[in-house]
């Protein structure tokens, strides 16, 4: 149900340069899983599965391998740890049949499981006869210390509180495995959900300078196990950022949300962004507004609009925005629990500016053998320049260069461009589409036609005198700025 209404249970993405694995370490079939139906264990109503530890199937194995290897990971994010249950020196759990007679974590935990040989809950994959020190969980553990120099971090959850693994240049990351560290690296798991006590419910946010290489995960103290609110200097902070301290309230004629701004029909909303975080925050908004040919623009001059994207029947834009939110409670006092709020609204309404007119070199006349090609010039007016042909859409950017395997006579090409205000519009281009035919043979200059320079043949010679020479025009709008040596031709736009 999940890869058929939601997407793939595990893929990469690359962003800015650096590529990131989402894994499902809760992979295998519903035997491997094997949980039965709720019963009532205080007030959770949980299933008594029996495998909650972590595994990776066949194929998610040689995916994630293949990746590891030629891509150049930088991180992996999932909800297992592979190092297994670190506390009882890197245990791994055995798979077993359901039921069996244990409560879920009063008497024991799952961290990763392992396809043991005296229960194996799939018979038809490769994965069989595993141990305590070699499984899938030491599987992918080799594969990140082999990506080197530097191998990537992993982040985790499923145990419910903030922890980090640091292993330093040539330190044994699982011990008994022969898996030695290539260079300092890190497991970090994140307390996304907590009971009561000391824990709280928070989420890791990750920073990573481009420049300098760096990567810190706490927040307002040093990268380990040792920060909390209690501690002083840089010790004093939190491993994972306290959830409820932030958050949007969109509002749009009677519509309120808490995750998109607009319904679609009203030409103004707001974002009402609250700040009781100790530190000025980054934020992007999100807005489902009409789509107008004159876009729209903000009551506050430091928010600017970053992407906006028309829905395919051109009715509504979904529009982005970012701006920063200044801090709410002073350091010390956050830290004390005593908290202030530092709150921002955003309005967003229309705007009467309309988006600017494409400005496009292409060829009008082409032959059979050629490509379409346009180039828009003033690309950095907008947010995105999508090409369509025969009204589906064919690429994308500032140049679309296509040879089609079969051309219409005159081929119309659309563009749709949406700018940086969330005004759109659209142009139409006709381009003609000659078939390349062999010159007359009558027409063909051959020593024994060709006249000499030197010699004039006064039959030739007409009464009529010849015109001064004129220089070649061109119809383009840009005929006196064109280099001729780049276009090679004039073209004539009407519209």
């Amino acid at each position: 149900y999940w890869r058929l209404f939601i997407g793939p249970t595990h893929f990469s993405f690359t962003l800015f340069g650096r590529t990131f694995l989402m894994l499902n370490t809760y992979d295998g079939t519903a035997e491997r899983r094997a949980s039965g139906n709720p019963i009532g264990i205080g007030n959770n109503a949980a299933a008594p599965v029996s495998n909650y530890g972590g595994f990776v199937g066949d194929r998610q194995m040689t995916w994630l391998l293949a990746a590891l290897k030629h891509d150049n990971v930088f991180g992996l994010f999932s909800h297992h740890l592979p190092l297994g249950i670190v506390e009882k020196d890197y245990e791994y759990t055995a798979m077993e049949k359901y039921p069996k007679n244990k409560i879920i974590g009063a008497l024991w935990g799952e961290e990763w499981n392992y396809e043991s040989l005296a229960y194996d809950s799939d018979l038809t994959d490769t994965i069989f006869g595993e141990t305590n020190r070699f499984n899938t969980g030491t599987r992918l553990v080799s594969a990140l210390v082999a990506q080197t120099p530097y191998p990537p971090l992993y982040f985790s959850g499923h145990a419910h509180r903030d922890r980090v693994f640091h292993y330093e240049s040539g330190a044994e990351v699982v011990s008994g495995t022969g898996l030695f560290a290539p260079a300092p690296m890190d497991f970090v798991q994140t307390n996304t959900a907590a009971s009561s006590g000391e824990t709280y419910w928070g989420i890791r946010r990750v920073y990573h300078d481009l420049d300098t290489g760096v990567t810190s995960f706490g927040y307002l103290c040093a990268d380990d196990t040792d920060c909390n609110p209690d501690r002083e200097g840089e010790k004093a902070g939190f491993p994972s950022l306290p959830l409820g301290n932030f958050w949007v309230r969109y509002r749009a004629g009677t519509t309120e949300s808490l995750y998109l701004g607009g319904d679609g029909i009203s030409e103004t909303a707001q974002a009402e962004v609250t700040n009781f975080l100790p530190t000025d925050e980054a934020v992007r908004l999100r807005f489902m507004m009409p789509a107008r040919a004159d876009g729209y623009r903000f009551d506050l001059e430091d928010w600017v609009m970053d992407d906006a994207m028309l829905s395919a029947d051109r009715k509504t834009i979904l529009m982005t925005a970012k701006g920063m939110v200044p801090a709410g409670s002073p350091k010390e006092d956050f830290l004390q629990r005593k908290f202030t709020k530092s709150v921002v609204a955003v309005t967003i309404f229309t705007d009467t500016v309309a988006a600017p007119e494409p400005q496009v070199t292409y060829a009008d006349t082409i032959t059979e053998n050629e490509p379409l090609s346009f180039t828009v010039t003033n690309a950095d007016d907008y947010f995105h320049l999508i090409w369509h042909r025969d009204g589906f859409p064919v690429d994308d950017g500032e140049k679309f260069t296509v040879k089609f395997a079969h051309y219409h006579p005159h081929e119309t090409i659309d563009l749709l461009y949406i700018a940086r205000n969330g005004a759109f519009g659209q142009r139409t281009f006709v381009v003609t589409v000659t078939t390349e035919t062999s010159p007359d043979e009558d027409m063909v200059i051959t020593d024994e036609t060709a006249v000499s320079d030197d010699v004039f043949d006064e039959d030739l010679a007409t009464d009529t005198e010849t015109p001064a020479e004129t220089p070649e025009t061109s119809s383009s709008p840009d005929a006196d700025t064109a280099d001729p040596e780049e276009t090679g031709c004039g073209c004539s736009l009407l519209f």
